[in-house]
């Protein structure tokens, strides 16, 4: 049997048919499988807990936010919001800001003397149990 031309196209036609069926159920079936691995190993935000969305969040660190200085050739960066603290204080009288920087420093010695007195007792009661 001689095919005829016609017959050879339609067998062509058949056989990239065939092909193209095959590719396309494939294509098929590995989104299929993609689908149901995302949904075993992946959870949408929405369904997290609010703990869990917390330790996720990250603040962006522009250097818009900063001002440099140059301090003995090092450059020193210090957040714009920590200006506007001493900017604030700036603007004090001078009798508070003098008020202010006294209980500062007060509180700072305090805790230094205290912290001074523990270590000193601490080694006396050392001291004091290995003699005994």
């Amino acid at each position: 049997m001689i095919l005829k031309p016609s017959d050879f196209q339609k067998t062509i036609q058949c056989q990239l048919d065939c092909k193209l069926k095959k590719v396309v159920k494939g294509s098929v079936r590995n989104y299929c499988k993609e689908l149901a691995r995302r949904q075993a190993k992946e959870v949408p935000f929405c369904e997290l807990p609010e703990i869990v969305i917390e330790k996720l969040i990250v603040w962006d660190d522009y250097e818009s936010d900063y001002t440099t200085f140059d301090v003995c050739s090092m450059e020193i960066r210090v957040l714009d919001e920590e200006l506007e603290k001493y900017r604030i204080y700036r603007h004090l009288p001078a009798y508070e800001k003098i008020i202010r920087n006294l209980v500062y420093f007060y509180n700072k010695n305090i805790m230094l003397v205290y912290k001074n007195i523990k270590d000193i007792l601490v080694s006396f009661v050392y001291k004091q149990t290995c003699i005994f």
